[in-house]
């Protein structure tokens, strides 16, 4: 049974057929050709040991695109990240420096021209990739935020300890005012340090739901 938000929408085998065709077409050397292969895939450096790149780049190429359609759905985003980016290309270096550099290039634009026709039929799958992929990364992003206030408030609270320890009691006020701002910071309640106004004394201030609160 398809699990609710999953992605239903699978890549056409003659995408990746078209994917395979241009990969190894794009390159006439090999180290060029592993380099960009170990680029594309940093990753899902998994993949790499995997891939025989003693063999020829086709060889490579066929095993290669034969792992990304066996776990589609793990490796979704570099599949559409290679097609995405082969289909992108209008130059190639290394095929123009060659001897039959013409008739390499033109094989090799004929192979992208092919990816980016199925690129183009594709356009729902990438979007919802896309759509997909940054999710992911706002999800992420809110864990790492989390991550770094429980620190910072395990920290704070560290310091209260040792603050409280002090046996100096003068000190120890002067450092329990910048324990008590950092506090309220880490809360976004935009504490503000002391200050005089006329008639007063100030010792502190934070905003709390746009109101300012004084002490």
């Amino acid at each position: 049974m398809q699990q609710p938000g999953a992605r239903k929408k699978t890549i056409n085998p003659s995408a990746y057929n078209a994917l395979a065709d241009a990969l190894w077409l794009i390159f006439w050397n090999k180290d060029p050709f592993e380099l960009y292969v170990r680029g594309m895939l940093k990753d899902h450096s998994e993949l790499l040991p995997q891939l025989n790149f003693r063999a020829t780049k086709r060889e490579v190429s066929g095993q290669l695109v034969k792992l990304l359609r066996a776990n589609e759905t793990r490796y979704l985003d570099v599949t559409v990240a290679l097609m995405l980016d082969i289909a992108a290309m209008d130059r190639f270096p290394n095929l123009e420096r060659q001897v039959d550099g013409d008739v390499m290039v033109a094989k090799a634009t004929a192979a992208v021209a092919e990816l980016r026709r199925w690129t183009g039929k594709q356009q729902d799958l990438i979007k919802e990739h896309e759509e997909h992929a940054a999710a992911i990364a706002e999800s992420a992003k809110k864990d790492q935020d989390g991550r770094i206030f429980a620190q910072a408030h395990e920290d704070l609270k560290q310091r209260f300890i040792v603050m409280h320890s002090a046996t100096d009691k003068h000190q120890r006020g002067t450092d329990f005012e910048g324990f008590i701002n950092e506090l309220f910071a880490l809360y976004d309640l935009e504490p503000r340090a002391a200050y005089i106004m006329e008639h007063e004394q100030i010792d502190g201030a934070f905003a709390f739901d746009t109101d300012l609160l004084r002490s």
